[in-house]
């Protein structure tokens, strides 16, 4: 373990700090993966944590979680790992996963062809297909390498440990020092240009992007590969001490960011964990009452709303923007139908005058993206994960639970990632996998999740 601790924390410095290439943390996690090969997943893991740094540029992002994922996956079907994913509860969500993207991508070219909504050049649509199916089932077989891991319970257990206190080195440095620290060279334009990530809030510093590029990326990743403690097997209870730190990290990544949709997400999943333990509901409803009554008269709850920026859902943002323009543009054969992967960035260019990957909504951009084929989709993956909430227990249960505001409250108000075509969805198809595969583990009654 000493060694697997040692290998994750060079590869998080040559991350930050990118002494000889743009590459450095994904040449370093490549080799590492060939040469201990059960340490491929933590490896891609840790990729995935690390978008525009100076040891691993955007670019490097992208390659480097499909060099080192496609590697695993070769060697995981090499290895007749396909039927075991056949024979899984992941597999018809894996499959109709994978026949929505496909039908987005044939919808682009619909629309192209028949003079529909225009694709954006700089997304091909097969480019983006093919990125989301291969996000997805690098995904999917990541799960399937962890729970194949003997040592998966203090592994990952450690893995996590290294990252978010690597994150939180990170976002302390930049708080003092400046937003651009860690930063490689060809994302600073754009970091300059983002005046709220320039700024100060009125908590006294820009909202804080951590090793990522946007503060609600990073936010998001470390809280999903905080709740991957959840997937330890044979750790079904969960206790006071994890949800403490869970609690803890999400207070300290949802004022780092600043973000709305994180915090919905922390109150949420935090609020799941305590129904699981009321020994640690009553404390924690003893603490948070004690945090409102001191924080809030020294911090302000003015300046406290403001530093979330809670009014600028109203008219005049772009989110308000960009859901008032697709409501009231789209037509009944649109929703029904799609517009394809590559549409949103050409609709918003030219209606608002910017670009936007999509609506920042999944009630908006899965219908308007996959038609009602992505609804389709969507209605499985709450039925399952709602099944999932009678058949297991603890951690699963908990998980399950955490997904589904993940899904279905939190993405009502940001980029859902469920059907993405970045390393976050490989994080989300992790934790999705493992929570079906949770499932179908036995329970072992007695024994605790915790950090210790």
């Amino acid at each position: 373990m000493v060694r697997d601790v040692l290998l994750t924390t060079v590869m998080v410095l040559l991350s930050d700090f990118g002494l000889l290439t743009q590459a450095d943390g994904a040449i370093f996690a490549l080799v590492v993966s060939v040469v201990v090969p059960e340490l491929a997943p933590y490896m891609l893991l840790s990729v995935c944590m690390f978008q525009g740094a100076a040891g691993l540029s955007v670019l490097w992002w992208y390659l480097g979680t499909a060099i080192v994922g496609g590697c695993m996956v070769v060697r995981f079907l090499v290895g007749r790992g396909a039927a075991s994913v056949l024979n899984s509860p992941v597999a018809p969500l894996l499959g109709m996963a994978i026949i929505v993207v496909l039908y987005g991508t044939i919808a682009s070219f619909a629309n192209e062809m028949l003079g529909g909504y225009p694709q954006d050049l700089t997304r091909s649509p097969v480019l983006v297909g093919v990125l989301m199916v291969g996000m997805i089932c690098i995904g999917v077989i990541s799960a399937f390498e962890l729970f194949r891991d003997e040592c998966f319970p203090k592994r990952i257990l450690l893995v996590v440990g290294v990252l978010v206190c690597n994150a939180l080195f990170v976002a302390a440095v930049k708080i003092f020092i400046g937003p651009f620290v860690f930063v490689h060279a060809s994302e600073l334009a754009g970091l300059e240009e983002a005046a709220q990530l320039v700024v100060p809030t009125s908590f006294g510093f820009p909202r804080i992007t951590g090793t990522y590029l946007t503060p609600n990326g990073f936010a998001l990743c470390y809280a999903l590969v905080a709740l991957m403690l959840l997937l330890r097997a044979n750790y079904q209870k969960i206790t006071c001490r994890y949800i403490f730190g869970y609690f803890l990290l999400g207070s300290i990544l949802s004022v780092l960011s600043c973000s709305k949709a994180i915090l919905i997400f922390f109150g949420l999943s935090i609020f799941v964990l305590l129904i699981h333990n009321y020994k640690a509901m009553l404390s924690m409803t003893l603490l948070l009452g004690a945090a409102i009554i001191v924080v809030i008269p020294k911090v302000g709850l003015e300046r406290f709303l403001d530093g979330f920026r809670i009014p600028s859902f109203a008219e005049g943002s772009y989110r308000a923007d960009s859901w008032s323009l697709t409501v009231n543009s789209f037509s009944l054969f649109d929703w029904i139908f799609g517009t394809g992967l590559s549409a949103w960035p050409q609709f918003f260019q030219q209606n608002l005058g910017y670009k936007l990957s999509d609506p920042h909504s999944y009630i908006l951009s899965i219908p308007g993206t996959f038609g009602i084929l992505g609804v389709f989709f969507y209605c499985m993956v709450a039925l399952i994960l709602g099944k999932v909430l009678f058949v297991s227990s603890g951690g699963g249960r908990a998980l399950a639970a955490c997904l589904l505001g993940l899904f279905f409250v939190k993405d009502a108000v940001s980029i859902p990632y469920l059907l993405g075509n970045t390393p976050v969805t490989i994080l989300v198809w992790i934790l999705l996998s493992g929570c079906l595969l949770l499932s179908k583990q036995p329970v072992v009654r007695g024994s605790k999740l915790s950090f210790l």
